[in-house]
């Protein structure tokens, strides 16, 4: 019996609104997918703007709810998310 794997496309589609928004706002949204892990990598960029950056426990509900629909009947063991200059945070 295989075992349901996360589509990264799937999860790299989900995520575009969110990293549009992050773009806007001078942050590049970079996403690993392993078979039922997601890491999220949030980098500023020179023209970053410090105060548009919503805080992690504002944003890790946003990606959990537009990375969900995409999950397709697996189960996600871990969404872990990393801000610059940050630690990381795990759902």
């Amino acid at each position: 019996m295989s075992v349901a794997k996360v589509d990264p496309v799937d999860v790299n589609a989900a995520l575009t609104p969110m990293r549009d928004a992050l773009s806007n706002d001078g942050y590049d949204l970079r996403v690993t997918v392993g078979e039922r892990h997601i890491v999220m990598t949030i980098e500023a960029r020179g023209d970053a703007c410090e105060d548009c950056l919503v805080p992690k426990e504002v944003l890790m509900p946003m990606a959990l709810s537009q990375i969900s629909e995409f999950l397709d009947g697996v189960e996600l063991a871990d969404l872990t998310l990393i801000y610059p200059g940050a630690g990381t945070e795990h759902s």
